[in-house]
């Protein structure tokens, strides 16, 4: 089963570099990196030599459209959506892959994986990064996984509850990530629109709204 990454980075090339290198050496070899470099022509020209394909968004529009640009990019078979702060473990990529195939392996499926943060000495949200199968993946027109009410959090909570509520979700403590979660440049940015984010949350849980089902927005 090919694995494609996909990333959405700002100004974190150190970061970013550790991640992808952390891919590349991982015991699970069928894996592409594509990157959406977000507006920073910096980053664009800094990573001419790293083993990734690049999309370049003139002007930065941020997290959850970054990713939606990007899906329609994959289409070899399962996605893994992850961010430029994490490392991954060597085996991580081969356990969510031999989850996926036990729990769905008509690829209907979405499976979370381990966040740490060794410097805080927390475990993240089961649904923050995950892999999905490709008919999962099929099932969003034009490839829009996350939904686009959101900037830059919280999307990922809607497409974890809608896997949940379809009992397509599946949790795997054994694959696990380092998440740095530096308070940094991109950090600022995100806080920024964290009001936003969090109130579209409520306003669309309200609304009974749930991005895989009904495909409606409120703000767009």
């Amino acid at each position: 089963m090919h694995v494609d990454v996909i990333i959405s980075t700002y100004d974190r090339l150190e970061l970013l570099k550790k991640c992808i290198k952390s891919i590349v050496e991982s015991d699970y070899k069928e894996v592409s990196i594509v990157v959406a470099i977000d507006g920073n022509e910096g980053m664009l020209k800094s990573l001419v030599s790293e083993p990734i394909t690049a999309v370049f968004n003139l002007q930065r529009i941020d997290c959850v459209a970054s990713l939606n640009k990007l899906v329609p990019l994959c289409k070899k078979g399962a996605i893994l959506y992850a961010a430029d702060d994490l490392e991954f473990r060597p085996d991580c990529i081969s356990q969510l892959v031999a989850r996926l195939r036990e729990h769905f392996p008509d690829s209907d499926g979405m499976i979370g994986l381990q966040q740490y943060c060794e410097e805080k000495g927390f475990f993240g949200s089961k649904g923050a990064f995950a892999l999905m199968g490709r008919k999962f993946v099929d099932r969003f027109p034009n490839g829009q996984i996350f939904c686009p009410d959101y900037i830059h959090f919280n999307s990922d909570t809607e497409l974890k509850s809608f896997a949940q509520r379809n009992n397509l979700f599946h949790f795997c403590s054994g694959a696990i990530v380092h998440h740095s979660r530096l308070q940094d440049r991109t950090y600022a940015l995100g806080e920024k629109v964290t009001a936003q984010d969090r109130n579209m949350l409520k306003v669309r849980h309200e609304g009974g709204y749930l991005w895989g089902e009904s495909f409606e927005v409120v703000s767009k």
